[in-house]
């Protein structure tokens, strides 16, 4: 195919460019774009605008693949999906002036691509909820066809690498498809989300640079590492243990594996052997008054920045106050939390801390 294109090309023939546009969608296909990509990428080739409208939502892109509203405008001219296996819904294109031909080709050919992107889709929903993702995280290595067929049902290719990144709480959002993909954005292509023991789950391909923030309606949310998508259990018990760190309560809400560095060693300690710490038993005790919570988090600031003046900014205190607040923690610690030293072994339990008050969901 490639190379009747080049031929055609050079002969300057008008056809080149209805086959170029038959191979780009075929291409899209072949690389499992999602509906998002589909779009986005139909909105760069025909240098306008495109869209798609279904039941369950849609999307739009301007020519440089930036998001617009998915509603169709006036010069738009749109194709309707429907289909046994597909939702029905309808994509639309803006035309180029003079170039109503070629709009009229890129549209039917943008149709067909989404047509069968939704048969995917539905296909991946009948095999049950969250099965394939399941199947992946939970099945044994050497089960390579079931792994092979249950990244085909979730549109993924086994040569990409891909992170699984988890999330708990209790809000309905986190079981929804489309929350899940407006966090991670059109640049990431994500699963539906899974509930793996009290954590929902998704895998996502492209996941290096996602948002700093958790999405809403997620307590806490753990990125783990990139691996192959033939085996992302490993990435899912990385996000796991990565969760360990993070707390509602003393912060973060979100980490990445990645960006832990020493901190996986600490990760890597269950929760009742960091409960087991005598530091970390003090620390709880604290915790469990609102007075002692403000003075635990007086103190991680404090060992974070290892600077009165700079952890005073953070929580909104005069340094002088700050400085009586630490002095009361420690003496009810019993330890110097202004000595180097000491102040280390409270950070470090700090960190046991939110371990302690973690959960496991080990599959």
């Amino acid at each position: 195919m490639e190379g009747l294109l080049r031929s055609l090309s050079e002969e300057g023939d008008g056809s080149a460019d209805a086959l170029r546009v038959v191979n780009y969608f075929d291409k899209l296909l072949q690389f499992r774009a999602g509906i998002d990509e589909l779009v986005r990428s139909t909105a760069m080739l025909i240098g306008t605008e495109a869209g798609y409208n279904g039941p369950g939502g849609g999307c739009g892109f301007n020519s440089l693949g930036r998001m617009r509203p998915q509603d169709p405008p006036e010069e738009a001219v749109a194709s309707l999906l429907s289909g046994s296996d597909a939702e029905s819904g309808l994509v639309w294109v803006v035309p180029k002036p003079n170039d109503a031909e070629m709009a009229q080709l890129i549209l039917e050919r943008m149709a067909l691509a989404a047509g069968t992107i939704l048969v995917r889709q539905a296909e991946a929903s009948r095999l049950g909820d969250g099965e394939p993702l399941r199947l992946l995280i939970e099945a044994l290595p050497s089960i390579s066809e079931l792994r092979e067929e249950a990244l085909r049902r979730l549109g993924f290719r086994s040569d990409w690498r891909v992170r699984v990144v988890v999330a708990r709480g209790s809000k309905s959002e986190l079981s929804e498809p489309r929350t899940w993909r407006e966090w991670f954005g059109p640049e990431n292509r994500c699963t539906a989300p899974v509930l793996i023991g009290n954590a929902h789950v998704v895998m996502v391909h492209n996941g290096d640079r996602l948002p700093g923030s958790p999405m809403d309606g997620a307590d806490l949310m753990a990125v783990g590492a990139a691996g192959s998508a033939l085996a992302p259990r490993d990435s899912y018990l990385a996000a796991l243990r990565t969760l360990r760190l993070c707390s509602s309560t003393l912060g973060p809400r979100m980490l990445s594996y990645d960006g832990l560095g020493s901190l996986r060693r600490i990760a890597e300690i269950e929760p009742p052997v960091a409960r087991g710490t005598e530091l970390v038993q003090k620390m709880d005790v604290l915790l469990r008054s609102a007075a002692g919570l403000g003075e635990i988090l007086a103190l991680d600031s404090y060992c974070r920045h290892s600077n009165v003046r700079a952890a005073a900014t953070e929580l909104s205190l005069h340094h002088s106050s700050l400085a009586h607040r630490l002095k009361n923690v420690g003496a009810k610690l019993a330890i110097d939390v202004f000595d180097a030293a000491q102040r280390n072994d409270a950070w470090l339990a700090l960190q046991l801390l939110r371990v302690a008050g973690s959960e496991t969901d080990e599959a």
